[in-house]
């Protein structure tokens, strides 16, 4: 009894007009590597940008490869903003490490880049920086009168009736910051005399 070989056939082979051989150049991948990047959390962009290094740098025998921006925008198909913005995610999260190298292109250096491949290293969502405290804690000390959008103007709601702002109640939890902050000042304000 023999048994016969399951064999499948490329349909579109015959539709094709190019020949991709392994002569032609490949791509040599660690499997766990690659499983764990398929696993991680990526938005497509970020996954697009991720390949590209690993293809510039181990796809030509490399730990790292300067790679400036305008290539990132070239070969991903993405826009300047957006991968900018992605690279500084991934830096985040640890898979992609980066140092600014010695070339420079239109008057900025080039960043050099390598993928971290030791994934227990990887962050997975990196903690977001909080930015512009002092307006927020200015606000909160002046009753958020200023960021709530019935005291402002726009020029469908034209000035304020009777020329006066409306009055509005104040959360507890932002008047009990309101009190800690002038506590704090006083203390402050007692410890420099």
């Amino acid at each position: 009894m023999s048994k016969k070989r399951f064999s499948m056939a490329n349909p579109y082979r015959e539709m094709s007009k190019v020949s991709p051989q392994l002569e032609d150049g490949f791509l040599q991948f660690n499997n766990e590597v690659f499983e764990h990047l398929l696993l991680w959390p990526l938005t497509a962009r970020e996954l697009k940008i991720c390949l590209l290094v690993i293809r510039k740098t181990w796809g030509f025998n490399k730990t790292y490869d300067i790679i400036s921006v305008s290539q990132f925008v070239e070969e991903t198909d993405t826009k300047d903003r957006a991968v900018k913005y992605c690279l500084k995610r991934l830096r985040d999260m640890r898979l992609l490490v980066s140092k600014k190298s010695r070339r420079v292109q239109n008057g900025t250096p080039v960043n050099c880049y390598l993928f971290n491949k030791y994934w227990d290293t990887w962050i997975e969502r990196p903690q977001k920086r909080v930015q512009n405290c002092a307006r927020v804690q200015k606000a909160v000390k002046n009753g958020c009168s200023k960021l709530h959008p019935q005291n402002t103007y726009t020029k469908d709601r034209g000035n304020f009736s009777n020329g006066k702002k409306p009055e509005i109640e104040l959360d507890p939890l932002i008047v009990a910051m309101q009190k800690k902050t002038e506590r704090e000042r006083n203390q402050k304000a007692e410890e420099s005399k």
